[in-house]
């Protein structure tokens, strides 16, 4: 992500408490219990990696080339990297969402307890 444009996002979000970053989405992946590699081809022209998260959660991230004489691992290991944060992104954002209606919940029944009681 463009450095400018995080710092806007962050500072637009400071007093956010549902709200996460690219620093939290990397961590995830670079403190995976078990990165597992695979290669596909002979020559390789595709690698996945599958990332083994703390709560046992699994992502997965992928990389390819069309010509196998361009093959590079350290680029394909980048690029598999930003597809699996790509899917934390996503999973992080509907986790956030559910915890932020159960906070909603919590606080309409807190209200409703109140006017009743």
């Amino acid at each position: 992500m463009n450095k400018r444009l995080e710092e806007e996002i962050k500072e637009h979000h400071k007093d956010n408490p549902y709200f996460t970053t690219e620093e939290h989405i990397s961590s995830l992946l670079d403190n995976a219990v078990e990165k597992v590699e695979q290669f596909q081809h002979d020559p390789p022209i595709s690698m996945t990696i599958s990332y083994r998260l703390q709560n046992g959660f699994t992502v997965l991230g992928r990389s390819a080339v069309v010509n196998h004489k361009m093959f590079d691992v350290g680029i394909g290991r980048k690029m598999c990297k930003v597809h699996a944060m790509n899917q934390l992104w996503q999973l992080e954002g509907y986790r956030l969402q559910c915890d932020m209606y159960k906070e909603q919940l919590r606080m309409e029944q807190e209200n409703l307890a109140k006017r009743l009681g």
